[in-house]
């Protein structure tokens, strides 16, 4: 939302009871709602707590500022900076074995959507950026060297192709590895 709304407690209660509970309220309505509201605020009840909850996933959801993360987009840009950070994407391939470099590099989707499913709707922010980056530079790369891989056994040329190729993938997802990082 735009930041000029100067949203305050009354145009909170308000928004939130057009938009989640009557879209058709009147003004007798709102009131009622918004007494029931400062009710719940107020209160240090377990029910209320549950009630609190609710209000608090329905302000980070509609009015967080654009470009702020949530504390389920740091935790979940945590998670996926430690396993870039810990396996193939980021590090040299020497020596190693180009087959097992492409199965860790498949792994990250993997990772990534049980990393969603376990931070949920909060860490959209997380998602977008790690998604697009996957999307655009990662799953070409896998989906290609993949489908060689009989053949990359047997020829030194294509797997130095191969090997040319994972350096510039490994390059971007260096540089996802230093966003996850500025959230973190």
């Amino acid at each position: 939302l735009a930041a000029d709304r100067q949203l305050n407690q009354r145009k909170f209660s308000d928004y939130y009871y057009q938009n989640e509970v009557n879209h058709n309220a009147n003004e007798n309505d709102l009131t009622a709602h918004h007494e029931r509201f400062k009710k719940v605020i107020s209160a240090r009840d377990t029910r209320s707590l549950e009630r609190i909850t609710v209000y608090h996933s329905y302000f980070f959801d509609k009015f967080r500022a654009e470009g702020k993360y949530t504390y389920a987009d740091k935790q979940a840009a945590w998670d996926m900076f430690i396993e870039l950070d810990t396996r193939i994407a980021t590090q040299q391939l020497k020596e190693g074995v180009i087959e097992t470099a492409l199965a860790s590099l498949a792994s990250l989707f993997t990772f990534h959507r049980q990393t969603a499913h376990t931070h949920g709707f909060n860490c959209r922010l997380y998602y977008q950026l790690v998604s697009k980056v996957l999307d655009k530079d990662l799953r070409p790369f896998t989906a290609k060297w993949h489908s060689q891989l009989p053949a990359l056994k047997e020829s030194s040329n294509l797997e130095t192709n191969c090997r040319a190729e994972l350096e510039d993938v490994q390059a971007k997802l260096a540089d996802l590895k230093i966003s996850l990082g500025n959230i973190c």
